[in-house]
């Protein structure tokens, strides 16, 4: 159920900045760049201002969304400790989305995707030491001993957050440092306009409601899951990610057309 309430918190975040890529984009291809990065600019202000309110907001719900749920009360505990960690991160998960977006809106698709593969590799990494206890191990049939901290549930959670963390800084430095069109170290207005705002609201809110309705039906097919206990919900979760498979060319094309 926690698993649900992220994956329908990314989606709707995600639709806001595919928002602000698509202006850029727009920008960029009429050869406007001092508004194109005026829009990054705008972008990096909203990352902040709804990244940190996301991340207070979901910390001040995090001990009581698993009972609201329904969470098994064994399984409460560890699930309070995944939503907050994960909340917390919230700033620099925005940040990844929405940079990455902003570069392949840039035609620096390559950069994005390399970014998402470093993060999901220092996921494995962080994770695997992060999780699991100092142990054992049999390497190229040798008996070795793996360092561990054993942290486990909540030690998943940090282990993404890190990831996350490192993505959106390396995203973020790829727009500050690299020589393109939205190098942003060069001076400019980090007003707030009134066009951009507009443009966000007539992209953002219909794709926004659109994810909040699917998000919320997700929801309410893991609460109904989970009253055949957490094996079921396990087993559900699995079979919606080998689902999620058969949609990445689809949701890659989409994104493409977007950008």
């Amino acid at each position: 159920e926690i698993c649900a309430c992220l994956v329908g918190s990314e989606m709707c975040i995600r639709d806001r900045y595919t928002a602000l890529s698509i202006q850029i984009a727009q920008y960029l291809g009429a050869d406007r760049q001092d508004d194109a990065r005026s829009v990054l600019r705008q972008a990096m202000l909203f990352n902040v201002i709804l990244g940190v309110g996301a991340a207070l907001f979901g910390l001040g719900i995090s001990p009581f969304l698993p009972g609201w749920l329904g969470a098994d009360p064994s399984l409460r505990a560890n699930a309070t400790a995944y939503f907050a960690i994960w909340s917390t991160a919230l700033p620099f998960t925005m940040a990844m989305g929405m940079y990455a977006s902003i570069l392949r809106a840039a035609g620096y698709a390559l950069t994005a995707s390399l970014i998402s593969v470093l993060v999901c590799v220092l996921d494995i990494f962080f994770n695997f030491f992060l999780i699991n206890p100092t142990r054992e191990m049999e390497l190229f049939g040798q008996t070795v001993t793996m360092f561990g901290f054993g942290w486990g549930v909540p030690g998943a959670a940090l282990g993404t957050a890190l990831a996350t963390m490192i993505g959106g800084l390396a995203a973020l430095a790829v727009l500050l440092l690299r020589e393109s069109p939205l190098a942003i170290r060069y001076p400019g207005s980090w007003k707030i306009t009134r066009s951009c705002l507009i443009n966000l609201w007539r992209v953002g809110v219909p794709l926004a409601a659109e994810r909040a309705a699917l998000s919320s039906a997700q929801v309410l097919l893991v609460r109904i899951v989970s009253q055949l206990g957490t094996v079921a919900i396990a087993a559900n979760s699995l079979a919606v990610s080998a689902e999620g498979l058969c949609y990445i060319c689809l949701l890659y094309t989409s994104d493409a057309a977007d950008d």
